[in-house]
């Protein structure tokens, strides 16, 4: 059995504020050549580790020239007289130039706690306090959020359009990642100007405030779940935020099993808000409904050459249950652990996935320990093994059955397929 704990990267909404580092102490430049250290031993794990510098043919293209490039730009400004904030920049270009949501580099500091939307239409700014009926944000401190958006493409990791807008809203909130894409915050400074285009048409620049990470609200759910009996009492739906095995297994079978048992055949798995959490669950889910997907691949390096590895390969001895209505509910917030249930319903045919397309790509790196460098303290994560999607054949293809645009409700589309059926 597979068990990954996520290490949030779609989110980062559960930092401390002592993730703030070197980076918050001083804006001043180091002199010498002090952060070649790190450098080279962060490179040196990551080379070492990430099973994408494994020899298998589904690596042949990685890493890319992308990947050499940072690393090229990384060793050469590292030899420089540079600041904390110069180098904390060029350790998240380098570690961002793999694509892997699971391997970043941490960031703490205060954060502005707005609600978030980022689009190909741009950052909307959800009706809050700043704004009644919502709002386009244009610019903050200066800089437009175009640009602002591509700086941020370039620093944190995206596998996907859904993972690239899902990390510019969850970065571009970050005092420490506005001061590195250029605009004007000082450290002590507790408010930055934002400019508002409103929905009704009028524009305004608004001050809006910092908070410490840990006072920023925090979507629901994210750390739980919840179990109901919906719809005329004919469906049954879990909503998942981060699960834990031992902490809510036995709850949703419980849940799962007096359903089924009581003659209920429609289950709505709402995996919209879950960043990640045990892969297990979702086995024991499946095993209930009477379903089996086979299982998927996992690649684990053994060596730091590249050439050894250890490949528990993917398989689909699928077995459907025909009897069950299974529709999955996924979001760009959808990654890491989910996403084993994403695939398995996916590649086995077991049901229907509505909504937006989830974070993860469908096979995906993931199992980061953290690692801290030694002269800067960065903290960092980095991928150590790579889940083959259970058919790699369907790489390419939609995960999602039926779309659903943000600001509809895929719930409600999903319930509305059901009843019609």
């Amino acid at each position: 059995m597979r068990k990954i704990m996520a290490f949030l990267v779609v989110l980062c909404l559960i930092i401390t504020e002592s993730c703030a580092y070197n980076i918050q102490k001083t804006e001043n430049s180091v002199a010498g050549a002090v952060y070649l250290e790190d450098a080279r031993e962060i490179i040196r794990i990551l080379e070492e580790i990430h099973p994408v510098f494994c020899d298998l043919p589904m690596f042949a293209n990685q890493p890319s020239d992308k990947y050499y490039e940072a690393k090229r730009v990384l060793l050469s400004e590292s030899e420089k007289t540079i600041t904390p904030e110069q180098f904390y920049r060029l350790i998240r270009r380098y570690l961002a130039s793999l694509n892997d949501l699971h391997t970043w580099v941490d960031v703490g500091g205060p954060v502005l706690p707005i609600p978030l939307y980022w689009s190909t239409e741009g950052l909307y700014l959800e009706p809050c306090e700043y704004a009644r009926s919502g709002a386009y944000i244009l610019d903050i401190g200066g800089v437009s959020i175009e640009e602002i958006g591509l700086q941020i493409d370039e620093m944190y990791p995206h596998e996907n359009e859904s993972s690239r807008f899902e990390q510019r809203k969850n970065f571009v909130v970050k005092k420490n990642v506005l001061r590195s894409v250029g605009v004007g915050v000082l450290l002590d400074q507790e408010q930055v100007d934002v400019h508002l285009f409103h929905v009704s048409g009028d524009e305004k620049t608004v001050a809006m405030s910092f908070v410490k990470e840990n006072d920023r609200p925090l979507p629901i759910p994210t750390k739980s779940f919840e179990c109901s009996i919906i719809s005329n009492k004919s469906t049954a739906l879990i909503v998942a935020g981060v699960l834990d095995t031992d902490v809510h297994w036995k709850s949703m079978k419980i849940f799962l099993e007096e359903a089924l048992n009581n003659g209920i055949k429609n289950v709505i798995i709402d995996l919209r808000m879950c960043p990640g959490g045990s892969s297990n669950v979702w086995d024991s889910v499946l095993a209930i409904m009477h379903m089996r997907y086979g299982s998927g691949g996992k690649i684990l390096r053994n060596s730091i050459n590249g050439s050894g590895y250890v490949y528990a390969r993917e398989c689909l001895n699928a077995e459907p249950n025909r009897d069950i209505n299974l529709i999955l509910l996924t979001s760009e917030r959808t990654s890491s652990g989910a996403m084993f249930l994403v695939t398995a319903v996916k590649d086995a045919n077991l049901g229907l996935i509505v909504g937006r397309e989830p974070g993860n790509n469908p096979s995906f790196a993931a199992g980061s320990p953290q690692y801290v460098l030694p002269v800067s303290s960065a903290r960092y994560y980095v991928s150590q093994y790579y889940y083959v999607r259970p058919n790699p054949e369907n790489d390419g293809n939609p995960l999602v059955d039926i779309y659903v645009a943000y600001g509809d409700d895929a719930l409600e589309v999903a319930l509305e397929m059901l009843r019609k059926s």
